[in-house]
């Protein structure tokens, strides 16, 4: 009887430690993607300025 709750314990705590790897994980890959993003607008920006700058100083 004793055994059986155990291992249903055993793998309950398994499967939230997987469960919070996994969020951990998304987490860190949502950064990545806002990082990514932010990074393009920022060059793009920067494109933009020194395209605006090349007029105006031509």
């Amino acid at each position: 009887m004793w055994q059986t709750v155990s291992v249903i314990g055993a793998g309950q705590s398994i499967w939230k430690s997987l469960h919070t790897v996994h969020l951990g994980l998304n987490q860190r890959n949502v950064l990545c993607a806002r990082s990514l993003v932010c990074r393009t607008e920022a060059l793009r920006f920067i494109r933009m300025h020194n395209r605006e700058a090349g007029k105006l100083s031509a």
